[in-house]
């Protein structure tokens, strides 16, 4: 998302919290995903959640973030232009841009990073929040969060 568009949005995401990676497998040449603690959301929309880095030159970084429009976790390839776009479209031997989503309470996303080379990361990513935002007027923003308790038609409320 570009930042002319993010900044038109009324309701926004504004941070993350309560981020948990648990792996199920990681290349050798990878070090340990590592989480934005306090993550908040960049001018254009972005909300990076995880790291993966490489540990010899060479190999592609990966980002973790919030995709707003799709309501998931979407992984990005920092590498050669060639290689991000390969990645992003799931040319033959890339996958992981898209995750998928295995629960909504916590929000749970099974994520699988794969290059031609090999498997690079399996694992889940866990948020526990969001914090939203909503947008008044120009650049005033109120941001909090909200719990909700669903009460069915046929139960009783008490004061």
């Amino acid at each position: 998302m570009d930042e002319k568009r993010y900044s038109k949005l009324q309701f926004v995401v504004e941070s993350a919290w309560g981020i948990e990676i648990d792996t199920d497998f990681l290349s050798a040449d990878y070090a340990q995903p590592k989480f934005i603690k306090n993550a908040e959301t960049t001018k254009t929309g972005h909300l990076e959640l995880c790291r993966i880095e490489p540990l010899r030159a060479g190999l592609p970084s990966f980002s973790a973030r919030w995709d707003r429009d799709d309501d998931v976790i979407d992984v990005d390839l920092e590498g050669n232009s060639s290689d991000r776009r390969s990645f992003a479209k799931r040319s033959p031997g890339f996958e992981g841009h898209k995750t998928k989503k295995i629960s909504d309470d916590p929000r749970t996303h099974r994520v699988a990073i794969k290059l031609p080379t090999g498997d690079v990361f399996r694992g889940t990513i866990t948020l526990r929040g969001l914090g939203l935002g909503l947008r008044l007027q120009g650049q005033i923003t109120l941001t909090g969060e909200c719990r909700c308790e669903l009460i069915r038609a046929n139960d009783q409320t008490t004061d």
